[in-house]
């Protein structure tokens, strides 16, 4: 009896000692250190962008890229060099990673893609200036309909894929310029605003087929802004900005959508 007491509680001492173990093992950073662990990957492209050019030539090619319209395809490496896009890139994945960290999200896999999407789309369409009044429009909803707001964030990110829609106001030359901020303010507010409910509704229409569903939310207003913006006499005239200049292994390179060197073999 006493030795099965003894082998008992032996037992009970190995498996408590396993499980401080495991949870060592488990242990997990706090929040905001996964944030800034996850700011090296845009930190490190914002310091690769200071070998591609100098820091001047960096921040005039930011000052072209903001100035440029983005309609597609507007190849940031062509607007304003290697070094201004991946700074620009870099810069904008940190500022969404440092508004989900303030907003007290959690960090996973949810923040890594938004991370990740502001980053890639940042080298082509969204830049420091195009995506704030979107932003502020999402706000002004979960504000109006009292919600937290880091509940639909992940929203207001995916939003601004329709920032080109407020450079190309912004560059309309039909208007004074105060009035064409003041209405690029205006129709960035109503995109970030309406976005949201329409996000929640349209999964109704595809039954949970697409795994795009802010993407066709906003390809939906893409259409209704650019009808208007064509019916009041807005000429919107494609680009093709495409660089093939820079070369990895043999390969020309360009910018892609995820923010990976984009392969193309030589020609």
């Amino acid at each position: 009896m006493k030795l099965q007491l003894f082998h008992k509680s032996v037992q009970e001492k190995v498996h408590e000692k396993v499980k401080k173990n495991i949870e060592k093992l488990h242990h997990t950073l706090p929040n905001w250190e996964r944030y800034l662990l996850m700011c090296c990957v845009p930190l490190y492209f914002m310091l690769i962008s200071l070998t591609q050019q100098a820091p001047g030539e960096v921040l005039k090619g930011v000052e072209n890229i903001i100035r440029e319209p983005d309609i597609l395809i507007s190849d940031y490496f062509v607007v304003g060099g290697v070094g201004a896009a991946f700074f620009n890139a870099g810069c904008l994945a940190i500022i969404s990673l440092g508004i989900l960290c303030f907003t007290k999200s959690d960090f996973d896999g949810s923040c890594i893609v938004a991370a990740c999407l502001m980053f890639g789309f940042s080298l082509f369409g969204k830049n420091l200036l195009n995506i704030w009044s979107i932003l502020m429009g999402y706000v002004l909803y979960a504000k109006v309909h009292r919600v937290p707001i880091k509940k639909y964030l992940y929203i207001g990110f995916y939003g601004t894929t329709l920032s080109p829609i407020i450079t190309q106001i912004m560059l309309t030359k039909t208007l004074p310029f105060h009035w064409q901020l003041i209405l690029a303010l205006l129709v960035g507010l109503i995109i970030g605003y309406v976005l949201v409910p329409i996000s929640l509704h349209t999964k109704h229409a595809h039954m949970g087929y697409s795994l795009y569903n802010v993407g066709f939310s906003c390809g939906i207003i893409a259409t209704i802004v650019t009808s208007l913006m064509k019916s009041f006499g807005a000429k919107i005239e494609s680009r093709l900005l495409w660089d093939t200049g820079h070369r990895i292994f043999g390969f020309k390179v360009s910018a892609s959508p995820m923010g990976v060197p984009f392969p193309s073999f030589p020609e």
